[in-house]
Parts: structure tokens; C-alpha cells; sequence
């Protein structure tokens, strides 16, 4: 699982877009206490949806 730091470095955005596609339910998140992880799969599923549908891109 990788924290928000370091998925915002690996889908080259800011921490407050991961904020954002996580509160709109593109990106799974998990609390651990107060931090916030996304599965390291759940990144790629969100990849792999960016790549199969042209409209998702044009809205990222």
C-alpha cells in the first residue's frame, strides 16, 4: 500500500487531485489511524480504467 505522497509521485499529480479522486470514489483508499493508503492494485485498476476509456482521460 502506498501512502497519498507517494501515489500522487507515481501518477505524477498533486496530493490534493489524489484527495479529490478519492472523495469521488475514482481511487480505493484505506485508513490506517489517521493515514490514508491506496492499494498498490487499486492504482493500477485506476490505470488501467484511464487507459480503456478516452472520456476518463480527457476529464484527468
Amino acid at each position: 500500500m502506498l501512502t497519498v505522497e507517494e501515489t500522487s509521485k507515481r501518477l505524477s499529480i498533486s496530493r490534493t487531485r489524489v484527495f479529490g479522486l478519492i472523495n469521488a470514489g475514482q481511487l480505493i483508499s484505506v485508513k490506517i489511524g489517521r493515514s490514508t493508503r491506496i492499494p498498490t492494485k487499486c492504482i493500477e485498476e485506476f490505470i488501467d480504467r484511464l487507459i480503456s476509456d478516452p472520456q476518463m482521460l480527457a476529464r484527468f
